[in-house]
């Protein structure tokens, strides 16, 4: 009977393998056929055997691939199919693949693996390209699992022995691809690899294919060869490797060696000393000489090191702010090598491409560079740069007119204020009559100038150049688009630089006139181009947020103007194209709604309101999840304006903000909703104890889920505590599930080498000790402080890692005295015993030593407590 119920699946499986290896060849010829009728039988057979038959249809892929006498389609599709069964752009089709590989007997696996490096010898270069990547992507699974760990060495022998230049190119294109799939497995195999890769590069390498391979495999392999990089010896090796490469006759292999410069740069800027003078010959040769592309990577190199120079600068004054030790020296790279390397740069700003040629090239890089120059070497930048402005503004060619322009901008964001102040008063008058250029893209660099003048030194606009510089705004925004939206970001910094805490501000007479403009400039029918619709809108919230009080009129009514556009604007769209247009409009229109809402009082918001929820939650019932983000924060908005009143929209609103805290695979508007979660705990304090079991529930169910964006859990922590402080005693039955989250969330440790771990880390320790202080707030408003008694030793423990944690910054420390403040307040003399140990003194130590005066007040409300324990 066994034998009888499975003779059917075994017979179907011979079958299909019987008709594998007869038919694949034709069955892939068919499966790239125009025709529908031939395709999709076909495509339907190869997805039969993929699923009947896994290592038989591998296998048999990879025999067509590797036969050189099968027809050319057929082998391009073959190894097409075979990539598609290994790897996926998907994340969870990733996984899935994974694990289906996986579960092949070893045996079959291993022949698969055998038939795919044998393609590496393949006289097709198509087969050996396609068997680098598959053999990649084969190793990403299984080296991390203990499997293929002779891969490395088969690699390096086959360097050492291929018979021909294409196997030796095919194999360092595969170190190259292994390299960047599985790099924290190699370390114990970067000096064989190193090694491998000097043979390829050795300056009289003949073939410059091999020469390209082995120079690119050289950049993968960079970020796991620390330990040869910090030998002197084997440094000045790797190093010769590169520099022969960037002096090669081939033009992609010298591409090649300035992107490992680059790497280098970004890796091991504190190695530099000794070579620095070797690059700057490089590099400079380049920028001056050089092909566009190869120019583009030596401008890089500079920029990737200003950026780490600036980078170290802010790094030595946070840590001379929070008293800790700087890691990172900083070499003055930059400026030593400023007196030749800014005039190559400034030269390469007169190479732009023609007019309306957007593309990144030597003109953009520079300026790019020169920017970040100017945030590592401050004032020294202006005396470069100068003589070079003032040279070229007044020139009758575009060109060097329009590189004097971008050059002045792009300084300054470096230079001290006090030194760029008299530069700028005298040179923005002309500046502003560049806008009204004959060439665009004069008039585009000037407005953008304009606009980091109006951020970075308003100070310079004053009475006498305003009138003028209104006129040019105004007429700038009916220009070319993208003249126009450097325009509106001119506006949006202008309105940010004159908020005012008086009765008026310099703009208050102008407002109604840029309000105006702005709204005429986002109904243009060009408003998609250069993103100005958005530009228009940002500039117009950045107007509202900033009006002083003698606008606030005319910002009232402006609610009747965005309404009618925004009801205008819900109608049929008839194309793609419309509809992503209809929805970023009333995106912007909600958008600008709820800048209103923020900034009137509570009182003139509390006679809109009712229209206004009305509005919201009729656009919250449509199906486009685009626009909920912005509704719920325009609800937001209105919960925070008129307080407990709101307490009347929560009904209807709650199943929306329910369902927005689930999205957990779309994270912003799952982080919104949890934003507007803690602004509607604020509006209602108390009254939202009847609606916390479902909002509890959720959050408490967010911080479990994998898939949700870990960034948005340190706010699901802080809106925890957001409820328990509304709430206050009626919280102590969520307090036991709510607490072992936390303290799970406590125990969190990540690899300190990298930064976004860092900062995620500090984020989220701070959210949980937040949380602390407002639950302990929130209980001893109710008289039930002694709850939170037995968790006061593990907030200590908490602090304690912190407190050892060179990596914390200000906020956590600032966060760590302020619930050690609040809990003594509020536990008193419960557990001041607990706190009689090193770990708070060490904080308050610490504390003392930073600079900033939010964390200093933290310290003093601590000692405080302390104080007062005797």
């Amino acid at each position: 009977l066994v034998f009888f119920f499975l003779f059917p699946f075994w017979a179907l499986s011979r079958f299909w393998q019987s008709k594998m290896n007869q038919d694949l060849t034709a069955i892939l010829i068919a499966a790239t056929s125009p025709a529908d009728n031939v395709r999709q039988p076909a495509e339907e057979q190869l997805s039969m055997f993929e699923k009947t038959n896994l290592p038989q249809y591998l296998s048999s892929l990879c025999m067509e691939l590797a036969n050189p006498d099968k027809p050319p389609d057929a082998r391009r599709l073959a190894g097409l199919m075979l990539k598609n069964t290994i790897t996926s752009k998907d994340e969870q089709r990733q996984i899935q693949l994974n694990d289906r590989w996986m579960m092949m007997p070893d045996d079959h696996r291993a022949k698969i693996r055998e038939t795919i490096l044998g393609i590496l010898a393949s006289p097709s270069k198509p087969a050996r390209d396609t068997a680098c990547l598959v053999i990649a992507k084969i190793a990403a699974v299984e080296i991390p699992k203990g499997y293929w760990q002779d891969l490395i060495k088969i690699l390096i022998a086959q360097v050492e022995k291929a018979p021909n230049d294409d196997l030796r190119e095919s194999t360092y294109k595969t170190i190259e691809y292994v390299c960047d799939e599985v790099p924290d497995h190699l370390s114990e195999y970067s000096n064989p690899i190193l090694d491998a890769i000097s043979r390829g590069m050795k300056q009289d390498q003949p073939n410059a294919a091999v020469k390209l391979a082995a120079t690119k495999a050289l950049y993968n392999c960079l970020e796991f060869a620390k330990e040869n990089f910090s030998n002197p010896e084997h440094r000045q090796i790797i190093m010769s490797m590169v520099y022969s490469a960037a002096i090669s006759d081939d033009e992609a292999v010298r591409i090649a060696s300035f992107d490992c410069l680059v790497q280098i740069a970004e890796l091991y800027y504190d190695l530099l000393q000794t070579h620095i003078e070797d690059i700057f010959r490089l590099t400079h040769q380049a920028i001056r000489k050089d092909k566009q592309n190869v120019a583009l990577r030596a401008i890089e190199f500079w920029a990737t090191t200003a950026e780490a120079e600036a980078d170290i600068v802010e790094e030595i004054k946070d840590c001379q702010e929070n008293g800790r030790t700087p890691k990172r020296e900083l070499h003055h790279y930059v400026n030593k090598a400023l007196n030749h390397l800014a005039p190559a740069l400034l030269d390469c700003l007169t190479k732009q491409g023609e007019q309306g040629d957007d593309s990144w090239n030597e003109a953009t890089a520079a300026g790019s560079c020169i920017c970040l120059i100017s945030q590592c070497v401050k004032d020294n930048i202006v005396n470069h740069v100068l003589p070079f402005v003032q040279k070229n503004i007044n020139e009758s060619d575009w060109r060097p007119k329009e590189a004097a322009i971008f050059a002045f901008g792009s300084i300054l964001q470096g230079p001290s204020k006090d030194k760029l102040h008299p530069l700028v008063s005298q040179a923005f008058p002309l500046i502003l009559d560049r806008v009204k250029d004959p060439n665009v893209q004069v008039k585009d660099t000037a407005a953008w100038t304009v606009a980091r003048i109006c951020d970075l030194i308003p100070q310079a606009i004053d009475d006498r150049i305003l009138p003028k510089l209104m006129n040019t705004l105004a007429d700038g925004l009916k220009d070319e688009p993208k003249v126009a939206a450097n325009i509106c970001w001119a506006i949006h910094n202008l309105a940010e630089a004159a908020s005012s805490t008086g009765q008026t501000s310099p703009l208050s007479i102008y407002f109604d006139g840029l309000v105006g403009a702005l709204l005429t400039c986002a109904n243009r029918p060009d408003g998609s181009e250069a993103n100005l619709l958005s530009a228009a809108y940002e500039a117009l919230n950045q107007l509202i947020q900033s009006a002083a009080p003698d606008c606030l009129d005319s910002v009232e009514k402006l609610i009747f103007t965005l309404v009618d556009r925004l009801q205008k604007s819900v109608g049929q769209a008839s194309s793609e194209a419309e509809q992503n247009h209809q929805l970023s409009l009333q995106a912007l229109l909600v958008g600008a709604l709820a800048t209103i809402i923020q900034k009137l009082s509570p009182e003139k918001i509390a006679t809109q309101c009712q229209n206004l929820m009305h509005l919201f939650l009729g656009i919250l019932q449509t199906p486009n999840v685009v626009i909920h983000e912005e509704v719920l924060m325009a609800v937001g908005a209105v919960a925070q304006r008129i307080g407990a009143e709101f307490e009347r929209f929560f009904p209807p609103f709650k199943p929306f903000i329910i369902n927005a805290l689930n999205e957990s695979q779309n994270h912003q508007v799952c982080q919104v909703a949890v934003g507007v979660i803690g602004d509607v705990s604020r509006a209602l304090e108390s009254r939202l104890e009847p609606h916390c079991d479902d909002i509890v529930r959720v959050l408490l169910a967010n911080l479990q889920k994998p898939e949700l964006e870990r960034t948005v859990k340190p706010h699901v922590i802080a809106c925890l505590g957001d409820v328990a402080l509304a709430v206050g005693e009626n919280f102590t039955r969520y307090l036991r599930y709510v607490m072992m989250m936390f303290l799970q969330a406590s125990d969190v440790s990540f690899d300190n080498s990298d930064y976004e771990n860092i900062d995620y880390l500090n984020q989220l320790r701070e959210s949980i000790l937040e949380a602390y202080t407002a639950i302990v707030q929130g209980l001893s408003a109710g008289n039930k402080s002694k709850e939170f008694d037995q968790y006061v030793q593990p907030t200590i423990a908490l602090i304690e890692k912190i407190v050892k944690d060179e990596n914390r910054d200000a906020g956590v420390i600032n966060a760590a005295c302020g619930v050690v403040g609040d809990i003594l307040s509020c536990c008193g003399a419960r557990v001041k015993e607990q706190f009689r140990v090193p770990t708070i003194q060490e904080l308050v130590r610490i504390g003392r030593a930073c600079q900033d005066p939010k964390v200093r007040a933290n310290v003093d409300w601590a000692i405080q407590g302390l104080q007062i324990l005797g």
